[in-house]
């Protein structure tokens, strides 16, 4: 089963496999293989950057930790946290997380069924595009009620920021 998604902060494809398990009396004990990869690209001077992919992170589970929506979820998190998705951007695992547990039930219950195992790659190909201009600090900048960038600020804050400036 292949799923190729987008979120617009990166694009990923889900692919899972049935492996062998273990026998059909205990079907919950089937491992659950992850490996998660990932390539970022970016701007760097003026240019479009395509980093060199990242290793597969592998993460093992069972079966049993798959079969119930909550820790489904748990496992995900787990993953994701661990392989380091919440690096560039906090949207993209979220969405990535959205997609990837659902993603998750008909293999799951193919393999409880069956006595199986799976196998699962998320390839995932993140667009990370800092700006390269940093929110400007500069009284002018600030919106006619007093904010910087959306965040409220006091008439004081505004005095002392320009104070540091000019000095």
């Amino acid at each position: 089963m292949e799923t190729p998604l987008s979120d617009g902060h990166g694009e990923w494809v889900l692919r899972a496999y049935q492996r062998d398990g273990t026998t059909a009396s205990q079907p919950s004990s089937a491992p659950v293989v992850i490996k998660f990869g990932y390539t970022v690209m970016h701007f760097l001077e003026g240019r479009l950057v395509e980093e060199r992919p990242r290793p597969y992170h592998t993460f093992v589970f069972t079966l049993g930790d798959f079969l119930h929506q909550e820790s489904r979820r748990w496992a995900i998190s787990t993953v994701l946290l661990g392989a380091g998705a919440y690096d560039y951007d906090i949207c993209f695992p979220w969405q990535l997380e959205r997609h990837l547990v659902p993603f998750c039930d008909d293999p799951v219950e193919m393999a409880f069924n069956l006595g199986n195992g799976i196998e699962m790659f998320v390839d995932v190909l993140l667009m990370y595009f800092p700006s390269d201009e940093e929110d400007s600090l500069d009284v002018d900048g600030a919106g006619g009620d007093g904010d910087f960038g959306g965040i409220p600020a006091s008439t004081d804050a505004v005095k002392e920021l320009a104070v540091v400036k000019y000095e």
